[in-house]
């Protein structure tokens, strides 16, 4: 989780790619034919893509409070939720607070590439942070 975190906060697509997909660090094409970009893999992956750390920070938070446009790009291309998730098991998933969100941290960065990118992907604009 923590190498998440550093590689979307300091823009590394490339080292991300790797860690992410393995290999080379490359987007390939799929071998399908169909010419769509290779995913992560498994429901692993996917779960530590979104997960949030210790104090709420998730790779597309800190990405997004850098300015990471490539990163945000890639991060929602491979399914990572705009908005972060209750943690689970919460007793009251309704009334949930996260303690940080990717639109806040594009917002106050003043990051707007960022923001409208979070926003096309469905970024709740009513959702507060602690």
């Amino acid at each position: 989780q923590a190498q998440l975190l550093q590689l979307a906060e300091a823009g590394d697509l490339r080292g991300l790619r790797r860690l992410v997909l393995g290999g080379e660090g490359e987007d390939e094409e799929d071998t399908t034919g169909a010419g769509r970009r290779r995913r992560p893999e498994g429901e692993k992956m996917m779960a530590a893509l979104a997960a949030a750390d210790a104090e709420g920070w998730t790779a597309l938070i800190a990405a997004s409070k850098a300015g990471r446009e490539e990163v945000v790009a890639q991060l929602l291309t491979w399914g990572v939720p705009p908005n972060p998730t209750p943690p689970r098991g919460h007793p009251a998933p309704a009334t949930w607070c996260p303690p940080h969100t990717a639109l806040r941290g594009a917002a106050l960065g003043g990051h707007l590439r960022v923001a409208a990118l979070l926003l096309d992907a469905g970024a709740d604009v009513n959702l507060a942070s602690a």
